[in-house]
């Protein structure tokens, strides 16, 4: 299923830019280290995920944007970035023990965060109770609203319209959602502390 995640991404890819400034903006964020030891299982996101987004990095003038594809099962979390000519130029798996990362292409994929977007990832789509270990890890709290249009028995994930993660009432992420499982929906998500701000621009869900 994702050999067709890449082959309909090579049709709409857009380009992937400066890499390497990537890496460097990086450095000058002083972006924390990645919670990988605590990252939840594939499984415990609760459904199985076939999504195709842009993914944007901003951190005061510099912009970076790619083209990603997610999937996940319960075996498996799987990743893939696109070149701007639309190869896969990393594949990224995690199946909640060990992250594997590779390049079909043989570029050097270590001047993109891939952890530090799978953080944003994990925060962003998973359920509260599998964030447990990673909250637990900073002494952070999640604070979350929902759409208050839905019923209350019915809130859930679909119904998310924001979470936020505090350390002693201290701001710390901001995560705002806009129809994310619809075309052109989006996450955004601030890091307070360093003033990173990430997005995902949705181009197809598919939730089961």
């Amino acid at each position: 299923m994702m050999r067709l995640l890449i082959i309909a991404l090579l049709l709409i890819a857009p380009l992937i830019s400066g890499c390497t400034a990537l890496k460097q903006s990086a450095a000058q964020a002083m972006m924390p280290a990645s919670q990988q030891p605590h990252w939840p299982t594939p499984e415990s996101l609760g459904f199985n995920l076939q999504a195709q987004q842009v993914l944007s990095i901003n951190h005061g003038d510099d912009s970076h944007t790619m083209t990603v594809a997610l999937e996940v099962n319960p075996q498996k979390l799987t990743l893939v970035a696109l070149s701007p000519v639309g190869l896969p130029i990393a594949i990224i798996t995690w199946d909640g023990v060990k992250l594997d990362k590779q390049s079909p292409t043989g570029m050097d994929i270590s001047v993109i965060p891939f952890e530090l977007i799978l953080d944003s990832i994990f925060y962003s789509y998973w359920p509260e109770a599998a964030l447990e270990a990673m909250l637990d890890d900073r002494n952070w709290q999640l604070q979350q609203t929902y759409d208050t249009n839905i019923a209350a028995s019915n809130a859930s994930q679909t119904s998310l319209i924001e979470r936020k993660v505090l350390q002693n009432n201290k701001l710390i992420l901001e995560i705002n959602y806009k129809k994310h499982r619809q075309p052109q929906g989006q996450i955004n998500l601030v890091d307070h502390r360093t003033k990173l701000a990430t997005a995902l621009t949705t181009i197809q869900w598919i939730q089961s």
